[in-house]
């Protein structure tokens, strides 16, 4: 910051209490005021005049606002005028409100742009990006209140499709910085062919001016080699058949996908890969589960009803269930430090227990969802 602005800083923000003092905050000249005096204090340059209408109201002008303090030295009285600022920039929230999120670098992507239901995904800048919209009080339900809430159920749903679906091994990979949300009021109110574009723009300040806590994990995405795009037409099966199945209501689905997503991203960083495989094999009693209920399963899991019914509609479906349960020993060893065979600091593992098993397990929520039979990799 230069010193100019240092020495008017208490100032510029007496003149923004005394605006917005003067006017409500939902008046247009007096959020363009606010708008560009927070732009000169981040010495941040103009937003396209066709994208800056949709930039001035009050929730996108306190997100800007909030970046200030993490670029310049608030003095006591300037915190308190800061303070005043940003509680008068009044807004309501309606129901619902848009999750927009630049996917990360480590992820294989369709090279298509493509909306269902509540998600769109396209490519803006050779960047893979994903907009939901979801309900508020539904995702403070169904995430069970958490503090620790990795993404909406949407994303989660799209994320699962991609995974289940592909003839490879395509998956996304979510970051948690380069995330923003808006009140679906704001977002609605933008032109169907903008609402990329400015969410992007008000990404570019968060990616500039907002503080990264490294230990608590919200790190930019630092990757700069760019983004692996696949041949989304000839590369996946019954994508829209599994979305349309797919319910992000039934907890254990999502439980299963959540395992699922976490072991192949797991998967990319090979420190953890005896994680990603523990993730696979959670996942894999997760779909036992899926599928003792699809078959009518009734009460506690029964093995010998499973297999039976594996029998019938698989091909081989005696040796792939006996494969399944060759994985609960290895299962155990990450469940329990200490097992009747003893403790492995190390324990032995090979690389095809993750490939294999996390075929299978995309195989059966597929066939759960759509009763696609896929080959089986065992």
């Amino acid at each position: 910051m230069d010193f100019s602005k240092r020495e008017g800083l208490e100032k510029t923000l007496e003149d923004m209490v005394e605006k917005l003092t003067r006017e409500t905050s939902q008046n247009k000249e007096t959020l363009s005021y606010i708008f560009d005096k927070i732009l000169y204090l981040l010495s941040a340059g103009q937003p396209p005049i066709h994208l800056k209408d949709y930039l001035i109201c009050p929730e996108i002008i306190n997100k800007l606002l909030s970046y200030i303090p993490a670029n310049i030295h608030l003095k006591k009285k300037e915190v308190e005028l800061f303070n005043i600022v940003s509680s008068k920039l009044n807004f309501n929230k309606t129901k619902y409100f848009y999750r927009f999120r630049i996917l990360g670098s480590l992820g294989f992507y369709p090279d298509i742009s493509f909306s269902y239901s509540n998600f769109r995904y396209t490519t803006y800048n050779l960047k893979p990006v994903l907009l939901t919209k979801n309900n508020y009080q539904s995702e403070t339900h169904f995430n069970n209140s958490s503090e620790i809430t990795i993404i909406t159920r949407n994303e989660l749903k799209f994320a699962t499709a991609i995974i289940c679906s592909s003839k490879s091994l395509d998956h996304i990979y979510f970051n948690s910085f380069e995330t923003l949300e808006l009140d679906a009021r704001i977002v609605d109110n933008i032109p169907d062919n903008l609402i990329v574009s400015v969410f992007m723009e008000l990404m570019s300040f968060k990616l500039q001016f907002s503080s990264q806590s490294y230990y608590g994990g919200e790190q930019k995405d630092a990757n700069q080699i760019g983004y692996h795009f696949k041949d989304f037409i000839n590369c996946q099966i019954d994508f829209f058949a599994f979305l349309k199945a797919y319910s992000v209501r039934n907890q254990l689905l999502m439980r299963t996908s959540v395992h699922l997503m976490k072991a192949i991203m797991l998967w990319d960083n090979r420190t953890f890969a005896e994680d990603a495989i523990g993730h696979v094999l959670f996942s894999l009693e997760g779909n036992l589960q899926l599928l003792y209920q699809k078959w009518g399963g009734k009460g506690k899991m029964n093995l010998k009803f499973l297999e039976t019914k594996f029998a019938e509609e698989f091909p081989d479906g005696s040796d792939l269930f006996d494969y399944i349960k060759e994985a609960y020993k290895k299962r155990i060893q990450f469940v329990h430090p200490e097992t009747k065979w003893g403790s492995d600091w190390n324990p032995f593992l090979e690389a095809d227990d993750f490939y294999e098993y996390y075929k299978i397990s995309r195989a059966l929520l597929l066939y759960y969802l759509t009763d696609s039979k896929r080959e089986f990799p065992y």
